[in-house]
């Protein structure tokens, strides 16, 4: 299977790398200006780092040669979840030499952040998280791309209850599930 091919066929698009981070602050700075005047960085070094922000959705898994990315599921003209692609390093795994399959802790955090990013986007801030479970049913090898869906998201007064699947892109074949768990801070108890 041609990643490439599935990542520009079902519109993806990458977070942000340490080749792209100079292109997306100018960008960000542009959008700044439009909005306050001039931008918030007055250090030229300190426009050359990425943000925190950058930092955190990336989990710091910069390589040039893997795809970490990122869509909106349209339910037709309407959004109806969050998307994430990642294509498996050896860095993703905590098998001894040689490492042959994703670990738990990097299936999870990429549960993690497709759970909170679906729900950033869909209640337009921050609500955290308050628990999360995942199942680890199958197994993903090093080269092989992992697609994590949120596909359902219910607020029930406040407590948001997100569901997602993990799959492998090669085969189909769905590898796991999560549940997460957040809470809206602004609904009144």
């Amino acid at each position: 299977m041609d990643i490439q091919k599935y990542v520009k066929d079902e519109g993806f698009s990458p977070f942000a790398s340490d080749e792209t981070v100079i292109e997306t602050m100018k960008a960000q700075a542009e959008d700044r200006e439009l909005i306050k005047g001039k931008g918030i960085f007055s250090n030229t070094e300190t426009q050359k780092k990425p943000s925190g922000f950058n930092q955190l959705i990336s989990c710091n898994w910069i390589d040039p040669d893997f795809f970490w990315g990122w869509r909106v599921k349209m339910l037709g003209e309407k959004p109806s979840g969050f998307m994430t692609l990642l294509t498996v390093k050896d860095f993703h795994s905590v098998e001894l030499w040689p490492r042959v399959k994703m670990g738990g802790p990097a299936r999870g955090a990429i549960c993690d952040t497709t759970a909170g990013l679906n729900c950033l986007f869909a209640m337009r801030r921050f609500c955290p998280m308050i628990e999360i479970t995942s199942t680890y049913d199958g197994t993903i090898l090093v080269g092989q791309t992992i697609e994590t869906e949120n596909i359902s998201f219910e607020n029930n007064e406040g407590i948001i209850t997100q569901t997602g699947v993990q799959r492998v892109v090669e085969t189909g074949e769905q590898v796991g599930t999560y549940t997460a768990i957040c809470k809206d801070l602004k609904h009144e108890v």
